[in-house]
């Protein structure tokens, strides 16, 4: 098995120069780089994780926290995040949380504790006041991405406004009949996303003295509920666009 003393040999530097040139970390010059990159290569010697984390006391592994894992936009993010990580030499450890009380529990207080996780990512997950003071706890960086975390900092958009102007546009293009198909307002686990977009959606409405019922479909936020939505607005006379209804009549 080759040994981290066997690239330093082959370099023909000290072992602890060797180390600092394989981490990127310390004062090494490009060309004593370069040497034991190559001798590395040669070796076929890949540095020890557990033996860097030990030195170090980072693992440079990141926690990814999610509530989804196969839905578009849950999938998306994942692959922007891991593709980062591995870009910058980070590995990713991914936790799907539930509703399940004891689950959660012993993610926070158990599973996150065992990996010595570097950072922890929250993708618009709803996490409580507890386990956000479970993660501080840690001493490690948290981040949300999505919904907003009380005193967390977070990549988020303000879904009311983003509603709202995509409404304006379809209004400034001389739509006038307009609605809006998205998720149940009884199930929001993203930080109330639902009835942000729909408050935004109906304020561009009034504003243009637009209003009026029948405005609203409410489902599963994914591509299934997106359709069956779809079938319900497309089905309903009041609702209906214009150019279906007078060729749905022509029909008859």
């Amino acid at each position: 098995m080759t040994t981290l003393s066997d690239v330093a040999k082959l370099a023909r530097v000290s072992k602890s120069t060797a180390s600092r040139a394989l981490s990127g970390r310390g004062s090494v010059s490009t060309r004593t780089r370069e040497k034991v990159a190559t001798a590395a290569q040669v070796l076929g010697f890949v540095p020890s994780s557990a033996a860097e984390s030990l030195a170090t006391g980072r693992s440079r592994n990141i926690a990814v926290v999610t509530p989804f894992i196969n839905r578009w936009f849950y999938a998306e993010v994942i692959d922007g995040v891991e593709s980062a990580l591995i870009g910058a030499g980070y590995d990713l450890t991914l936790y799907r949380l539930t509703d399940d009380t004891n689950q959660r529990k012993a993610l926070f207080d158990y599973f996150l504790v065992r990996k010595g996780v570097d950072a922890v990512i929250a993708l618009t997950l709803f996490i409580s006041d507890d386990e956000v003071q479970r993660l501080r706890k840690l001493g490690k960086p948290i981040v949300g991405i999505g919904g907003r975390i009380p005193g967390i900092p977070t990549f988020s958009i303000d879904d009311s406004e983003t509603a709202r102007k995509a409404t304006e546009h379809l209004i400034d293009l001389g739509h006038s009949k307009i609605v809006h198909i998205g998720g149940d307002q009884e199930h929001q686990l993203d930080f109330e996303v639902h009835s942000r977009r729909l408050e935004g959606f109906r304020q561009a409405l009034k504003t243009a003295d637009l209003s009026h019922g029948d405005d609203f479909y409410a489902d599963d936020f994914d591509i299934s509920g997106g359709y069956r939505s779809a079938m319900k607005a497309l089905g309903n006379p009041k609702s209906r666009p214009p150019r279906l209804s007078r060729a749905l009549t022509r029909l008859r």
